[in-house]
């Protein structure tokens, strides 16, 4: 039984919740004999390569993998951009094998995360209340995603956490003694445990890989970004030069759409 687990964060692990979430639920796993890798995706920071696509071979773990999750924070009200242009990548994949006669997730489960700040609302008389998650976040993402089998397709699987400017729930150093979030971990791996089947994919590493690949200089994201230990004028300059070419393309197919 293998998992992975996609820590999505823009954060620094040390300061990033769904990094200490994946961590906890791979610490647990782990402990109950489900061999679990976390692909964090800050490390990589693929939106700010034009060139190779730094986070491709990393897909190549979850070729044999049985249960992949996306650990994603809200930012703004939305899913962040990486799990976003991640959901993205799943989708090309998807669709590519599709038009081959694969079926490229057959035998996978997937489950969703989402952190966000605790939302409630106040009664007139100033009295606060709580107000349950309904699964907003997850309807803004699932539908960037292909048609996938969740392993808790009933349940909303999420961390309302603790901010400076919402002092309610856990902080990512409260995750393991918090009961609700303990509750929804073992939930999802007796969940995966019942579930589980072993298959072995009917086509080879190869063809996994190829069709996580494009060609194209913007796919998943890539470019929209500076890294910040690559800053120069002429990158710089290069970034807005490819970024205005990008924007005056799109401005055109639009006003061709309206015509």
């Amino acid at each position: 039984m293998k998992a992975v687990i996609f820590s999505c964060s823009l954060k620094k692990a040390k300061n990033s919740d769904s990094h200490a979430w994946s961590e906890l639920m791979a610490k647990t796993m782990r402990e109950q004999s489900i061999a679990t890798e976390i692909i964090n995706l800050r490390k990589f920071d693929y939106e700010a390569s034009l060139g190779h696509d730094l986070l491709h071979q990393e897909m190549a773990k979850c070729y044999d993998a049985d249960l992949i999750i996306f650990a994603a924070p809200v930012n703004f009200r939305n899913p962040n951009f990486y799990v976003r242009n991640l959901a993205k990548r799943f989708t090309h994949a998807f669709t590519k094998a599709k038009l081959k006669g694969i079926d490229l997730f057959e035998g996978k489960y997937f489950e969703i995360c989402m952190m966000f700040g605790c939302k409630n609302d106040n009664l007139s008389d100033g009295t606060e209340i709580y107000v349950e998650y309904r699964g907003k976040f997850h309807r803004q993402l699932i539908p960037l995603l292909p048609d996938l089998n969740y392993i808790l397709p009933k349940r909303n699987l999420g961390v309302r956490c603790w901010n400076p400017t919402d002092r309610h729930g856990p902080t990512r150093f409260e995750l393991g003694n918090d009961k609700e979030v303990c509750k929804d971990i073992q939930d999802t791996i007796d969940a995966f445990k019942n579930n589980y089947v072993k298959h072995t994919p009917t086509f080879s590493l190869d063809v996994w890989m190829e069709c996580f690949n494009s060609d194209h200089t913007d796919a998943f994201g890539r470019g929209y970004t500076l890294s910040v230990d690559r800053l120069s004028k002429d990158n710089v300059e290069n970034h807005v030069k490819w970024y205005t070419d990008i924007l005056t393309m799109h401005t055109s197919k639009l006003k061709y759409l309206y015509l």
